[in-house]
């Protein structure tokens, strides 16, 4: 019997998809992106489990870590909204500035941080199963502190993107 005539599962070797998964995947899905989130993953753990702490709530570990991973995805998306928001309606009105910090990149702080709130709201009342006072102080104290802050940061001594050498990227 050979190979084309056996069934579809009895056949080895490597299938198409196989072999351009990996490849394809990474003009998709920057490395960046995944260590952002990665980190962004870490501290949207620990400040749950701090402000949860804090109120003496006690959780089960593993709808802490569904929450984190929720927010995380959802702070990703609100991060991404801010920026939206500011390229489209804000960044075409301001004069060009030698400012070490453009005070209207506030605006990608205060959508995101509007955004993560509400996305930490809904999240506490279904997940976590919280009070109103409680969901509404831990959507207060995520949205405070994973807000994308770091936007605001002088960047004119932090190396070009992408470094000498790495314009082949995708990214």
């Amino acid at each position: 019997m050979t190979a084309a005539q056996k069934p579809a599962r009895a056949r080895r070797g490597v299938v198409l998809h196989d072999v351009f998964f990996p490849i394809w995947i990474q003009y998709l899905v920057p490395l960046n992106l995944v260590r952002i989130a990665g980190v962004n993953y870490l501290v949207n753990a620990l400040v749950v489990r701090l402000t949860l702490g804090i109120l003496s709530v006690e959780h089960h570990i593993r709808s802490l870590l569904k929450y984190a991973g929720l927010a995380t995805l959802l702070g990703l998306a609100a991060d991404f909204a801010g920026l939206l928001v500011y390229d489209w309606l804000v960044r075409p009105h301001v004069p060009v500035s030698k400012a070490p910090v453009n005070w209207y990149l506030l605006t990608i702080v205060g959508v995101a941080a509007v955004l993560i709130f509400f996305a930490n709201l809904l999240l506490a009342r279904r997940l976590l199963s919280l009070t109103r006072r409680q969901s509404l102080l831990l959507a207060l104290v995520m949205a405070v502190f994973t807000a994308p802050w770091l936007v605001l940061l002088d960047q004119t001594h932090l190396p070009k993107y992408p470094p000498p050498g790495m314009g082949w990227l995708p990214w």
